[in-house]
């Protein structure tokens, strides 16, 4: 479906006759898919989470109700995919369950996952599966608005796949982490974590575009070093953008070649907390500013943002 949509949207864009059609038999198929997901969680035993809570689960596959043998097809290749294709929307109740059964009995488990000391290391050893990019679930809690669990998962798939006397990514460390099994450097992988860390500095969501929606709240803190990205790809066109923090005050100077204007640009200025912003501008003019976004309808390709603190 997610292949067939964006197919349909790429047709689109360039005025082909056939768009409508396979947008339609998209979306016919997208509910053909919800139908038999909630059958088959319908069908499936709840599961149990660690607080002792139980809830739905929705099955790797519709003709099963028990779980897959093995973490590859339970723990990668499971039902958050349906959330990575849009069949489902991220903050739906469903994901919502996909995604505590991941994180409470999946990943942390020896039959799915790797044994962790849940006191010890819950935090910075869980997060994600064995072959972390095989789904996106960084992604996935960056869409949902929960930027921390995003980060932590960002970072944790970063420090369980790589190796630090090469700098290259293994393709899953089985055992335990720092050990590696299968092919040992996986260009593949290292190529889907720049899709992570990508969409946590820029990342379209339909005639959106957000800047530094997932950047650590600690690189906006008062005179932090500048960072921003040069060029970066997108489907509106390259964008540039630098953000910096002086002593009381920041900064973000946009440069986009736009093929054409998102439809709204946010740019998100995480402020650590205990600090916050007034009498933000935009190119000198009040901007709206609100959930720590700035939003600019129809974007120029030049801006200045600028804010002032109070801590």
């Amino acid at each position: 479906y997610g292949g067939m949509r964006q197919i349909a949207e790429a047709l689109t864009d360039i005025g082909h006759p056939e768009a409508s059609r396979l947008a339609e038999e998209a979306a016919i198929y997208r509910a053909d898919i919800r139908r038999a997901a909630h059958r088959a969680m319908v069908e499936a035993p709840v599961v149990r989470l660690l607080d002792g809570t139980y809830i739905p689960r929705i099955p790797t596959r519709t003709s099963t109700r028990s779980r897959e043998e093995g973490w590859f097809r339970e723990a990668a290749y499971g039902a958050l995919h349906l959330c990575e294709s849009d069949v489902y929307d991220p903050a739906e109740e469903e994901m919502t369950w996909v995604l505590k059964d991941l994180e409470d009995n999946l990943f942390i488990s020896r039959e799915w996952g790797r044994p962790v000391d849940l006191e010890r290391f819950w935090f910075s050893h869980g997060g994600v599966t064995i072959q972390a990019n095989l789904m996106d679930i960084a992604i996935d809690y960056l869409r949902r608005g929960d930027v921390k669990a995003g980060l932590r998962s960002l970072f944790n798939n970063f420090g369980a796949s790589t190796y630090t006397a090469v700098r290259c990514f293994t393709e899953h460390p089985v055992i335990e982490l720092g050990h590696g099994i299968g092919p040992h450097y996986k260009v593949s992988d290292e190529s889907k974590a720049l899709v992570w860390l990508r969409a946590f500095l820029l990342r379209e969501a339909d005639q959106m575009l957000h800047l530094a929606e997932g950047a650590p709240r600690a690189w906006f803190a008062p005179g932090q070093t500048p960072w921003g990205v040069q060029r970066m790809a997108t489907g509106f066109g390259p964008v540039s953008y630098r953000v910096q923090p002086t002593v009381d005050a920041l900064t973000v100077e946009v440069e986009a070649n736009w093929r054409q204007p998102p439809a709204e640009l946010r740019v998100h200025l995480r402020m650590p907390d205990g600090v916050t912003l007034h009498d933000v501008t935009v190119d000198d003019r009040p901007a709206a500013y609100d959930a720590e976004a700035v939003r600019i309808v129809r974007p120029a390709g030049r801006l200045t943002i600028r804010a002032a603190y109070t801590r």
